[in-house]
């Protein structure tokens, strides 16, 4: 709405959207019984695709995501805020998430529970 003022910053969103995507990666190990090689956006594709195929889009956007902020260096710290366009972006991967996770978990790819 024009004049009302904005709660969640695109920064905040981010974040948020970011922890989500991380949730669901970390659905995904846990019905696998295995854990991420580190919790980076690169690193939880890579682990995963060591179990089950990740798509191209998915691949992608996750890579796109870790471009933002560096919060696992030791000696520096970078971050970038995203923009509008970026959002729809970083928006948009929560629900690859969310579907990667729900397809594994629910079918494809899915391992016998023991």
């Amino acid at each position: 709405m024009p004049g009302k003022k904005r709660v969640f910053s695109a920064e905040i969103v981010y974040n948020v959207l970011c922890m989500a995507v991380e949730k669901y990666f970390m659905a995904f190990f846990v019905f696998n019984k295995t854990m991420p090689d580190n919790h980076t956006m690169k690193d939880l594709v890579e682990s995963a695709e060591r179990i089950a195929p990740v798509s191209v889009p998915l691949k992608s956007n996750m890579l796109f995501l870790d471009g933002f902020q560096n919060i696992c260096a030791i000696s520096s710290y970078k971050r970038i805020i995203p923009d509008a366009a970026d959002m729809e972006r970083i928006i948009r991967t929560g629900f690859m998430a969310k579907e990667f996770a729900d397809n594994a978990l629910n079918g494809g790819g899915e391992k016998e529970r023991g």
